[in-house]
């Protein structure tokens, strides 16, 4: 593995990890639409490449994925273009905590850091009060 390789996957490993810590209130949930990424189309894959998320928007068709519980550091998912990808993690090698699936169990999001490619996921949020937890 060469090493912007080597680079691009610690970051995206370190990308899903931060993710799948956020945590939200029972309130501030119901706000959000799909918040455990389980609505998609065609199943976990990557964004924009039929694969997309019911409620958000993949900005700037960035190089991101929802994997399925337990896949993250195993048996992966191809990319868009045919390659198999995977995390670092205890399951092939790499002792760094990386869980086998998101808090809720379910599938989770994997983003690319390199700023380069600019691609959040993003959605709107309405129905907030100011003041109010």
């Amino acid at each position: 593995m060469n090493t912007t390789l080597a680079l691009r996957s610690t970051i995206v490993g370190l990308s899903a990890i931060a993710l799948s810590a956020v945590s939200l209130s029972a309130q501030a949930a119901n706000l959000v639409t799909n918040g455990d990424f389980s609505s998609t189309t065609n199943g976990p894959g990557q964004l924009g490449f039929g694969t997309n998320l019911t409620g958000w928007t993949n900005n700037n068709n960035g190089y991101n994925f929802v994997f399925a519980s337990g896949t993250a550091d195993g048996s992966g998912l191809a990319n868009s273009y045919g390659n198999f990808m995977s995390l670092w993690g205890p399951n092939n090698g790499s002792n760094n905590g990386l869980t086998a699936s998101s808090p809720d169990g379910g599938n989770f999001i994997v983003a690319d850091g390199d700023s380069s490619l600019r691609g959040a996921i993003s959605q709107t949020i309405t129905g907030l009060t100011v003041g109010t937890d």
